[in-house]
């Protein structure tokens, strides 16, 4: 185990994946012919043969041969490289599908392999499919990577108008037929309802009005619901000995929350209980962990970020570089209980709590605690195939520079024998006990975007909805990983689920 310094854990990303339910064989390199891709731009696709992908054999017409074939070959490399009959297998994002031979994957509960497989991303050439413009710089950060714009492919397919033709929803909703992506107010409910076969059902008949093209489904046209008005948390001076409730108004927050595709600078206020832990030690900035608000008074971290010299905790920051932009405030530390059964060399039971010297005082939009999953069917959810939050301040990148604003970032989880597999190839398996219940796996196989020094303690966030909004729960602390963006090596958490027991205890025993 490293110390606090050098903790890092390797988070990056995959793309959402609606609705399907993971099996071992997620996990499998040999994947299907109509198993769904990911294109070099981040788009979703479909493994086709080269010949029902219409726009990919038009590039040939459009463009230098010699582009065209890297192209195709970074497409196939996408599906495993692989060829039937001759023909190359590749991810295209609007396959023609030949009735005999091939059929479209179900666009919202797919049936096969829904990740990509632990492989190293294709290489791709500059974008030469865009009009001629500055090309922006790709930078590995914390959880933040500006991209380059997607290729455009000239397509003989009639272009979409994005507002789409008129509809009635499966709820008789008036609408637009637009795809899934965007339809902000679907996506969002998606989100939420991952597993919800009632709504997949929902998506199967929206798609079926639009004439099941692709994933286009009947997006509402701007029809608003009345939801009651969000329970902030109260402010008392009582010392919490208990968590709270979601009808006390944990783990809310304002603010539309879409598929982060490598990562942004979170919106000031997103996320209204994340925690900075600073030390008192010679270095450029005091702040070496990260840590989640559960309570007015109690900070949930990473066991391996107590040290002796740790002296308090800031709430409510967001851009390191000003003490303008948001009123932040810093309370010490009165003490700290660690597990008591954190093994420092194969990273289990990291986790701890920080007991602040006096209650925060909630302030709407900028300082608020997260939900916990302590009722029962939380506890016992599992959350494998979902595509939580994690957020922080690391270091840019391995050896790098901290990053000044609050960066955010979706992943994947996976089964944790991913990880059990991934770090004894690494030689860093040490007990049997290392990948059991008490950890989480997440990130992503092909690297390249990660969390770093710093951002060890923070949090794992998925949402859930209550009374038709969404309410964030901590799932995970972010506990370790190997270096920083190294392929094949996701990240491991510390499961909150698991240790629920003894975070009520220790809020229970509050001097």
């Amino acid at each position: 185990m490293k110390s606090v310094c050098c903790v890092s854990a390797v988070i990056t990303l995959l793309p959402l994946v609606l609705l399907s339910k993971p099996t071992d064989a997620q996990f499998n390199q040999r994947r299907q012919v109509r198993q769904n891709c990911i294109t070099p731009e981040n788009y979703y696709g479909s493994c086709v043969t080269l010949t029902y992908c219409p726009q990919v054999v038009n590039i040939f017409q459009t463009t230098n041969s010699d582009r065209a074939q890297r192209y195709l070959i970074a497409l196939q490399r996408s599906c495993g490289t692989r060829n039937i009959n001759g023909d190359p297998v590749i991810c295209c994002t609007e396959p023609r599908y030949n009735q005999v031979t091939e059929r479209p994957p179900n666009p919202f509960f797919p049936t096969e392999n829904s990740f990509v497989g632990p492989q190293p991303p294709p290489e791709v050439p500059d974008n030469f499919f865009v009009n001629p413009t500055p090309r922006p710089t790709t930078t590995t950060t914390t959880t933040t990577t500006t991209t380059p714009a997607p290729i455009r492919i000239t397509s003989s397919a009639p272009l979409v108008d994005l507002r789409g033709p008129s509809c009635r929803g499966p709820d008789t909703k008036p609408g637009n037929c637009v795809e899934l992506k965007e339809c902000a107010a679907l996506l969002n409910e998606l989100r939420v309802k991952q597993r919800d076969e009632t709504f997949a059902n929902f998506l199967r008949a929206s798609r079926v009005v639009c004439g099941s093209q692709g994933t286009q489904v009947c997006c509402p046209n701007g029809q608003t619901v009345t939801t009651p008005a969000p329970v902030l948390p109260k402010n008392t001076d009582e010392v919490p000995r208990r968590l709270l409730n979601v009808e006390e108004g944990c783990g809310y927050t304002v603010g539309y929350y879409k598929k982060i595709v490598g990562g942004e600078v979170s919106r000031a206020g997103a996320w209204p209980w994340i925690a900075l832990l600073a030390y008192d030690d010679a270095s450029s900035s005091p702040f070496k962990c990260g840590g989640t608000l559960i309570t007015a008074r109690h900070v949930l971290t990473a066991a391996h970020c107590i040290r002796d010299d740790l002296q308090f905790v800031r709430l409510g920051e967001h851009d390191l570089s000003t003490d303008t932009e948001t009123a932040h405030v810093d309370i010490n530390i009165a003490r700290y209980v660690a597990h008591p059964e954190y093994n420092r060399k194969n990273g289990r039971s990291d986790m701890a709590i920080l007991y602040l010297e006096r209650n925060v005082q909630f302030v709407a939009n900028k300082i608020a605690p997260i939900c916990l999953p302590h009722t029962a069917n939380l506890r016992q959810k599992s959350y494998v195939g979902y595509m939580p939050f994690v957020a922080g301040w690391g270091k840019t990148m391995e050896g790098g520079e901290s990053a000044s604003k609050l960066n955010e970032l979706q992943i994947p989880i996976y089964d944790n024998e991913v990880c059990r597999q991934s770090y004894a190839k690494e030689k860093r398996y040490f007990s049997a006990d290392q990948f059991d219940s008490a950890v989480i796996c997440a990130g992503v196989l092909s690297g390249g975007k990660d969390t770093c020094q710093g951002d060890s303690g923070g949090p794992l966030m998925v949402p859930e909805q209550y009374q038709n909004k969404q309410h964030f729960y901590l799932i995970g602390v972010v506990s370790y990983g190997i270096g920083c963006a190294r392929p094949n090596v996701p990240g491991v958490y510390s499961s909150t689920q698991y240790f629920m027991d003894w975070i009520i205890q220790q809020v229970q025993q509050t001097p």
